[in-house]
């Protein structure tokens, strides 16, 4: 089924992150969630669960899942057994076994929903609350971004009574600034994400982003541009998604020593490209062993070849290579920064 939230954006229904599925919730969890929600450890920090939990409040829950009332939820698995729930819709809400406390489980699990919300470009915020007792979910809200708002007095069903607690909001741009490998002053580079596929396919729909790159197909190939957008693992570079308050404009990184970047034409000539070069370059030096990084611009290309430049790269030769979008070889100009040159521009 399509999972929805309230403004009706599409949300997946199944999200995988680097060790969790995040699927739909099914009649065949029912006696699952009563056990585990009806654990006193668990209900104790929720405000709408019971204590005691039954089976028919289970039966309840999924009947508000699919009625829509509560947003896109996703029943946590990690191994293909479930161990929590997290949902989004106004708000994000979640809950974990008591058996997979203290594994990072639920940041994982709580950044894949949030990150799913945000896919939608309307969205600006969303919302969520703890106990004051619970630090534990604190500790998930603030690794996300989410800051506080206020105080409340929230209504436990499990207690029979009002809870002190805190009221958290989350914006887009707050949230892209924690998730960020590298930031500069206006934008950041980060991870790329479930739901990046569909942005990142406008920006290569256009003919003179892609006639530019190397291997991208033309006419454009959504299946190619999600196998591009899959997360590159930190051990081989830093790769993603270049963001601007929190919306994708482009994607850039640098993957084994050689660099590559595309941005949405809205966002050219306004020194974007120039400005999360270099910073994507200091923080690989910084990460990294490499010697130098490389990079190549077609000849026709002369913005690239600047930012390059401005950037302290080199040209070093040029060669004929094939460009998949023209069908064609083309010229191309080659460019390498050494680490002593960069050094000695810090210096």
């Amino acid at each position: 089924m399509d999972l929805r939230t309230e403004n009706r954006a599409l949300i997946p229904p199944e999200i995988v992150t680097e060790r969790l599925r995040l699927r739909p919730l099914a009649e065949g969890d029912l006696p699952w969630i009563a056990a585990e929600a009806g654990r006193w450890d668990v209900a104790r920090w929720l405000t709408r669960v019971p204590h005691p939990y039954t089976l028919q409040d289970a039966a309840d829950f999924l009947a508000q899942v699919r009625a829509g009332s509560i947003g896109a939820v996703w029943v946590i698995t990690e191994g293909n057994v479930p161990v929590g729930v997290v949902s989004v819709g106004a708000e994000l809400g979640y809950w974990l076994s008591p058996s997979a406390w203290g594994r990072g489980v639920m940041s994982e699990a709580a950044g894949a929903a949030v990150a799913a919300a945000f896919a939608d470009p309307s969205r600006e915020e969303i919302a969520s609350s703890h106990f004051d007792e619970n630090d534990r979910s604190r500790r998930v809200l603030d690794k996300l971004g989410f800051v506080e708002t206020g105080r409340h007095a929230h209504v436990s069903l499990a207690r029979g009574g009002e809870v002190p607690g805190r009221t958290m909001r989350l914006t887009r741009t707050a949230w892209a600034m924690a998730i960020a490998d590298v930031s500069t002053a206006r934008l950041t580079l980060r991870r790329n994400l479930p739901g990046d596929a569909g942005p990142m396919h406008a920006i290569a729909s256009d003919w003179d982003v892609v006639r530019m790159l190397a291997g991208w197909p033309w006419p454009p190939d959504p299946a190619f541009t999600a196998s591009r957008c899959e997360p590159v693992p930190y051990e081989d570079g830093l790769c993603g998604a270049v963001c601007r308050d929190g919306h994708l404009i482009g994607g850039m990184g640098i993957y084994g020593g050689k660099l590559g970047y595309m941005f949405a034409r809205d966002s050219w000539g306004q020194g974007y490209a120039t400005e999360m070069v270099r910073a994507l370059v200091d923080a690989s030096f910084a990460r990294y062993d490499w010697d130098a990084i490389t990079a190549d611009v077609w000849a026709d290309n002369p913005a690239s070849a600047r930012v390059l430049e401005k950037a302290g790269f080199r040209r070093i030769g040029t060669a004929r290579r094939p460009c998949a979008a023209r069908g064609a070889d083309v010229d191309a100009v080659d460019f390498a920064l050494s680490r002593a040159d960069w050094r000695a521009r810090h210096d």
